[in-house]
């Protein structure tokens, strides 16, 4: 998020300025100083949730979507995981060019969200979230223009399973918790062709890219 610095003070030409004139600037000029700092505080928060694309609002709907996907059972959920760490970091890398996709959809979904529960995504129950993830995927809400929101859910869908499943060294699947869950110990040089068929987890050592 980039944010507009306030002008530089100059010395107002009080003199020429009848009194209606003094006090339309002096309202523009706070609320400008107000906007700013909201916005200045929008990007500490953002800072301080450790996100470097998503602002406050659009990483907790980014969370609650990826929790509804993947949600905490006996294994951790995808947040504790590190999907949506996941997401941000390749949306300043190899998916750059999703950003925009990402905001409006964010947008749209809490959008859809106000308009059939008063409140946005993140604040609805699970219940709530998941059906109207389901909207979503069905193409069935109208904040989203005809395919974008199935192709937006999609796009999701697949992000959160390569935060869940990717190694580590990229964000997500953090303590290789996902990889634990399904019984895979993470890559290898070499593993037996028994090894590769087995629908049994694997007995070794868990380990990442790091470690090779």
């Amino acid at each position: 998020m980039t944010t507009q610095q306030p002008p530089t003070s100059q010395r107002p030409p009080w003199t020429q300025l009848s009194r209606r004139g003094v006090l339309r600037i002096g309202v523009g000029g706070t609320a400008a100083a107000i906007a700013y700092h909201a916005s200045a505080l929008d990007l500490l928060a953002q800072e301080q949730q450790g996100y470097a694309v998503f602002n406050v609002t659009d990483g907790r709907t980014i969370e609650a979507i990826v929790e509804r996907i993947w949600p905490e059972s006996d294994t951790p959920g995808a947040v504790e995981i590190g999907v949506p760490r996941y997401i941000d970091n390749a949306l300043i890398g190899a998916y750059q060019h999703k950003q925009l996709d990402y905001h409006k959809g964010l947008r749209n979904l809490d959008a859809a969200a106000r308009r059939m529960h008063g409140t946005v995504f993140a604040a609805l129950e699970p219940d709530q979230q998941t059906a109207l993830l389901e909207s979503m995927e069905n193409d069935e809400l109208d904040e989203f223009d005809e395919g974008e929101g199935s192709e937006f859910f999609s796009t999701i869908h697949q992000h959160t399973m390569e935060g869940l499943f990717a190694d580590p060294i990229y964000g997500g699947n953090k303590d290789m918790a996902a990889w634990r869950a399904v019984g895979y110990p993470g890559p290898f040089y070499a593993i037996s062709e028994q090894s590769q068929q087995s629908f049994e987890p694997l007995d070794l050592p868990m380990q990442s890219i790091t470690d090779l």
